[in-house]
């Protein structure tokens, strides 16, 4: 079986040649993962010498393998924006005119008037009304939700008749789309001073 000895990063057609080419996307340089040399076997063909071959680390060059994630993830701007509009953000900054409400024979509570009065509630909110005061994270976290999406997702359809009150079930609407954007996306917690040292320190 053919070897190489990889000493240095000028080193890496040698190691291109005995990778394929999925492999030498993956993988790229870093700093020292092992302090003694240690022995990898890769698919290879390296001149006329077709099928597997051992490469061999010196301790000052390895390779990593790299993560090929594609989903992206929100950066630290993001976040900060995120948790700073959280914090003022409330039900009652939610436009009663964002929407479009419509009202229907209610099958919830009510005694008597159950299936006599509209008291049902149903609040339509296009995506893009709410583009305008709503966080891009949260936007994204809706979109990812299929309960309350409808008309090709371009539309958020909240419904309730849980009171026989119509004037409340409108409330219970606008508080289930507040729930509904709030509770879209986890924000992580802003990184203390010292959790960050101690990661450094890792």
């Amino acid at each position: 079986m053919p070897s190489i000895h990889v000493k240095s990063k000028s080193n890496t057609q040698l190691l291109h040649h005995c990778l394929n080419p999925e492999m030498q996307l993956a993988y790229r340089w870093h700093q020292p993962l092992f302090r003694t040399s240690r022995l990898l076997l890769a698919p290879a063909a390296i001149g006329r010498h077709a099928g597997p071959c051992r490469i061999r680390f010196s301790p000052s060059n390895h390779l990593r393998l790299k993560s090929t994630s594609t989903s992206p993830s929100p950066d630290e701007k993001e976040l900060v924006l995120a948790r700073t509009w959280l914090k003022t953000f409330t039900q009652h900054k939610i436009p009663r005119s964002i929407g479009e409400l419509a009202f229907s024979r209610s099958s919830g509570p009510g005694g008597q008037n159950v299936n006599k009065v509209n008291s049902k509630a149903t609040l339509r909110v296009p995506i893009r009304k709410l583009e305008v005061f709503v966080p891009p994270i949260f936007i994204q976290g809706l979109k990812q939700n299929p309960r309350y999406l409808a008309n090709n997702d371009s539309e958020v359809v909240i419904s309730s008749d849980s009171s026989r009150s119509q004037s409340a079930n409108v409330d219970d609407c606008y508080q289930k789309l507040y729930d509904a954007i709030v509770n879209s996306t986890a924000i992580p917690g802003e990184t203390s001073d010292a959790q960050k040292e101690r990661v450094k320190k890792l």
